[in-house]
Order: structure tokens, then C-alpha cells, then sequence
């Protein structure tokens, strides 16, 4: 069976299944399924946006509009939000759901590949986004998720703990549950898991 006939509309999976029932990890496992199985690479935002917005369109064409960067405004929010656009809204004439993502990357100084993450200011945009979701779900969205992605070399970055560092970081590091099972440490309830694409891995995280 082909790949997309198992995820499509004539299949037993359906997208407002996965998004009525708050398993938004699902889909995003199935996605990663699919960038594997169907070698695309993924390496920057910009990437990772336009394939799982591309997937979404591709597998559940009727179900929902599924647009990039509307405004909050389009979505009859009348209250100041942190940021004015979404980068994936999920909707029809009765259920509105957002994405929110995050993919830190590389950039280029002197010729040289230096990591664009890994500061306070980065640590900052991702708290943003987890603020955002919540907003519009008290503006009154279906649901909403903050999805954040780090290759390889940025998990290093993100998810180990360094020395003395800022209750700031330690909010996203990865620790072993059962051996810290102070919540405190992770407020935000991220839970990092593997992927992986056709030249690059690492993790993600999904926060609700």
C-alpha cells in the first residue's frame, strides 16, 4: 500500500481524529514517519514549516484549510496577542487550531558554520511561542501547540545541562524522569523525542 493511501482521507486515519483528541505527538510521529521513509531532509524553519504544513495538505486535503502566517486578527481575536501571525492554522467553519514552530539553525559568518541558538534570546522566542499557544487558546482556538525541532549538533546545546546554569535553560533540558522527578525543573512539560530525515536527526518537542 502506498504510503499516503494509509494517511489519507481514505483511510482510517483522519486529522480531526488526531486533533479532537489532543494527539498532536501522533501526527507528528506519522510525519516524521514520512520525511524518513520518503528521505526528505530537513534543515532549517522555513523547511520544516512548508513540509508539515505540505504533509498536512497532502494527507487530509478536505477535512481542513490549512494556511501559513495568518493573522490573529483573521480569527476574531480582539485582545492583544504576543506575536500578530501564526505560522500553521488548522481550521474550518467550526474548530480553529495553531502551530507554533521553532527549528534553530545554522548561519554562516566568514565563511564558517556558526550555531544561531543557544542564548538567552533563543531560549526566550522558544517560552514565546508556549505563551502564544496559550493565548489563543483562551482567545478561544479549538487547541494549539508549540512544536519545536534541534538537529543533532544544536541537541547538544538544548537538552544537556550544563554548570550553574539560569532556571531559564533548565526548563528545557532533558532529564531522566525517574531520577528527577522535580517538575519544577521542567515547567513547561517538555518531553524531548528522537527524529530523524534523510541526512540529519535529533530531537523535538511538542508542548500543549
Amino acid at each position: 500500500m502506498n504510503y499516503l493511501d494509509m494517511y489519507s482521507n481514505n483511510g482510517k486515519h483522519k486529522l480531526s481524529y488526531y486533533l479532537r483528541n489532543n494527539k498532536f505527538d501522533k501526527l507528528i510521529e506519522e510525519f516524521f514517519d514520512f520525511i524518513e521513509i520518503n528521505e526528505i531532509d530537513l534543515y532549517n524553519e522555513e523547511c520544516l514549516k512548508f513540509e508539515l504544513g505540505t504533509y498536512l495538505r497532502m494527507c487530509y486535503p478536505k477535512e481542513y484549510n490549512i494556511d501559513y502566517e495568518r493573522n490573529v486578527r483573521e480569527f476574531n481575536i480582539s485582545n492583544k496577542t504576543s506575536k500578530s501571525e501564526i505560522d500553521i492554522t488548522i481550521y474550518n467553519d467550526k474548530e480553529q487550531y495553531a502551530i507554533e514552530l521553532k527549528f534553530p539553525s545554522f548561519k554562516k559568518i566568514n565563511n564558517k558554520k556558526v550555531y544561531n541558538g543557544g542564548n538567552n534570546d533563543e531560549y526566550k522566542h522558544l517560552i514565546e511561542d508556549i505563551e502564544f499557544i496559550r493565548e489563543l487558546k483562551n482567545e478561544g482556538f479549538t487547541n494549539a501547540w508549540s512544536f519545536t525541532v534541534v538537529d543533532e549538533i544544536a541537541e547538544k546545546i538544548y537538552t544537556h545541562q550544563g554548570r550553574n546554569e539560569s532556571e531559564l535553560y533548565k526548563a528545557f533540558r532533558h532529564f531522566d524522569k525517574d531520577k528527577n522527578p522535580d517538575i519544577e525543573r521542567n515547567p513547561y512539560n517538555i518531553d524531548w523525542k528522537d527524529w530523524k530525515s534523510k541526512k540529519s536527526s535529533g530531537k523535538y518537542y511538542i508542548v500543549n
